[in-house]
């Protein structure tokens, strides 16, 4: 997965995911630096751990004082890792993305290849956010592209990605941040810029339902049309509920429309998909994170 000649850049948003993907790479860096302390002819060289950070403040309406305060509490966590010293990069996101590119993933291998020097890019996808990746891109109609996407090193890039957490629960993260005591940014500490980015992926959100709501079962934005106000969601049925929350695509290409089929439908889906309804409406959405 990273060889001893290899300079990675870790994706840190300030999520458990990403703070944990962090202390991985900095776990294994530090452990191979005590081995090359350790012998006697040092052959094998300690590989070079970076962190990037995205500075969303071109195209959000962020103000300053939050996006100083964003890079101060990345900062502060990137510092308060052991040596080796990891080199932390803050990219504004238009340097990443231009109108008039077509892939995202190759805008950023491209920038981090040619400006930073890496030839490995670290992210913090689970499985979590891997299936609802999954059954986004099937409901798309984008499936041929689903086999490279959820390799661990997907090397169709000019700089491969790596995903070290691809067999993690979400669940699973948050308990290892827990038990461990890894840190990690909470809402009140972190400025919107991370807040934004938690809550595109149904990461955690302290909002109700809102104009950036999103489906429960494939996680694409929600038209404003397709909202419901459940204001007295208890006195409707579950299947109900999660049928009328889920997107106009979902419901028309997954969800039967008849009642009694929705029903059973609804009792073949795991727990953590079909609670997020009611997470979503009483703004509790910390077992996505």
């Amino acid at each position: 997965m990273i060889s001893p000649t290899d300079k990675v850049l870790v994706a840190f948003s300030g999520g458990p995911s990403s703070r944990v993907a962090l202390q991985f790479v900095h776990d294994m860096q530090e452990r191979a630096q005590r081995n090359f302390d350790a012998s006697r002819d040092r052959s094998l060289p300690v590989f070079g751990v970076g962190v990037v950070f995205i500075n969303e403040s071109t195209v959000l309406p962020i103000p300053s004082n939050e996006m100083e305060e964003a890079v101060g509490v990345v900062s502060e966590v990137v510092s308060s890792l052991a040596t080796p010293r990891k080199e932390l990069r803050i990219v504004p996101i238009d340097t990443a993305y231009s109108s008039d590119s077509d892939d995202g993933k190759e805008r950023i291998a491209k920038v981090v290849a040619s400006e930073f020097g890496y030839n490995r890019i670290i992210l913090g996808s689970c499985i979590s956010r891997i299936a609802c990746h999954v059954i986004s891109a099937t409901v798309k109609g984008q499936g041929y592209s689903l086999p490279a996407d959820i390799q661990y090193v997907d090397a169709r890039w000019e700089v491969p990605v790596v995903l070290p957490l691809r067999d993690c629960f979400a669940q699973e993260i948050n308990m290892l941040c827990r038990l461990d005591g890894i840190p990690e940014i909470i809402d009140s500490n972190v400025p919107l810029t991370t807040r934004r980015c938690q809550k595109r992926y149904n990461l955690k959100s302290n909002e109700s339902v809102s104009s950036e709501s999103f489906c429960p079962l494939c996680n694409s934005p929600l038209d404003k049309s397709e909202i419901v106000d459940w204001s007295n969601i208890d006195s409707h049925r579950s299947s109900d509920i999660f049928y009328n929350t889920c997107c106009s695509s979902c419901r028309f290409q997954i969800l039967p429309s008849d009642s009694t089929t929705m029903e059973q439908f609804y009792m073949d889906f795991p727990q953590s998909v079909v609670s997020r309804p009611k997470q979503a409406n009483n703004g509790n959405l910390s077992l996505l994170r």
